[in-house]
Parts: structure tokens; sequence; C-alpha cells
């Protein structure tokens, strides 16, 4: 239901049924991993899968990967900038693009609801991540799948997490 899309059709679990749910480990830039899918199966239902978000990109030369988030453009060259990953239809958002040299700030993960941030300059903070997508669970409200934030060098900060899980930029 992320990324625009509309609302999964709910579910009714019965007693005494075994259900599988697995919360799959996020991702991270560099050379570490995209997020890894999560999901809920079971006896009468429907799977329903969640696409791990893209890793972010990495100096100097590598755009976000695609995701069910995408992942922010790394950090670029004098002249040059990297774009955020794509984002998967009903999933998330893609993530923002990568400013080039000074500071080298790279751009924001794509959340569920909102792309990541683009850097406006050279020299400012990394993007922030795009924010998560609210749920109500039992009257209370809670984001999900928030997007990382992008990082940066020298005097600047790293971008902050968006809403509901994402991490700050280092």
């Amino acid at each position: 239901s992320g990324g625009g899309g509309s609302s999964e059709t709910s579910l009714t679990l019965n007693a005494g049924t075994v259900y599988t749910i697995s919360v799959g480990a996020g991702g991270a830039s560099g050379s570490g991993t995209s997020g890894v899918n999560s999901y809920i199966s079971g006896s009468g239902i429907t799977t329903l899968t969640s696409i791990g978000g893209g890793r972010g990109g990495w100096y100097p030369s590598t755009d976000g990967f695609v995701g069910g988030s995408g992942g922010g453009g790394g950090a670029a060259d004098c002249g040059d900038s990297n774009a955020g990953g794509a984002g998967t239809s009903n999933q998330g958002y893609a993530g923002g693009a990568s400013q080039d040299c000074t500071n080298y700030p790279g751009g924001g993960g794509g959340g569920a609801s909102a792309v990541g941030q683009t850097p406006a300059s050279s020299n400012v903070n990394g993007g922030n991540g795009g924010a998560g997508l609210q749920c109500n669970i039992d009257t209370n409200n809670y984001y999900w799948a928030g997007g990382g934030g992008g990082a940066t060098h020298a005097s600047y900060a790293g971008g902050n997490g968006g809403r509901g899980g994402g991490g700050g930029g280092s």
C-alpha cells in the first residue's frame, strides 16, 4: 500500500492456524546489501510481500539501487551527480539524487509515502529520507518503512531518517 497504491485487502486470521511472518533486515549503502523482503503467509490467505528497500549509492559514481523504496544516490565527483534508485509501484518511492563535490552530500532514501530528498547544493547536509507510511493499529498511529538519510562530508551533517524507521546518514 506504499508508493501511492491502494491499501492491501484485510486479512482474517484464524485461531489454531499457523502463519509465517518474516521481517527482513534493512539495507545499507556502500558495499552493503539492499533490504530483505518481508512477508506473511499461511493457510487460507494470500501471501503478502513487502519488497526490501534499495541500498544507497556510494562515492564516486554509484546511483542508488532499485527496491521497494529506492536508495539515495551516492556522493559524486565535481560536476556530476548520482541518481536515486527507483521505488516499486504500490510499495515505495524513489531515493533522492546526490550533489557533486565540496561536501559530497548523498541523496536520502525513498520511503513508503514520500521520495527521498535531493540536497539543494553541494554545501548542505545529506538529503533526508522519505517518510514512511502511517498505519492505524488498535487505534494507535504507527509509521513504517521510512527512508534512510544521505551521508555527507566535512562540517555538514548527514540527513535525517524518514519518519517510520529510516536511519540518519553519517
